[in-house]
């Protein structure tokens, strides 16, 4: 984790790293359709621009892969990304149909 500390009995989900088959793999997939779709809706992947969505920690990926969109918003609550403008990247991600099990 980046940021803090996460109680993991408050927050179990956040605080353990996400497990699914063949991680690695659908991880890379889903950062390769990330970079696509932020890209082609003019989100930069650098605090350079605005609007933008930085990753701090890959772990996100996993989380995603594991959990959907769930497992975005966990990522968020461990620091391993921000956007800024927050609502905007949002609209932009929330459009992909991320749903737990990606890629089974």
């Amino acid at each position: 984790m980046v940021e803090g500390y996460i109680d993991p009995e408050r927050w179990p989900g956040v605080a353990r790293a996400p497990e699914a088959p063949f991680l690695g793999a659908r991880a890379e997939a889903v950062r390769n359709r990330l970079e696509e779709l932020l890209a082609s809706s003019g989100v930069a992947l650098s605090s350079a621009g605005t609007p933008n969505f930085l990753v701090r920690d890959g772990l996100v990926l996993d989380r995603i892969v594991a959990g959907g969109w769930v497992g975005l918003a966990e990522g968020y609550m461990a620091g391993e990304w921000t956007a800024d403008p927050l609502p905007e990247v949002l609209r932009v991600l929330l459009t992909q149909p991320f749903e737990k099990g990606l890629g089974r």
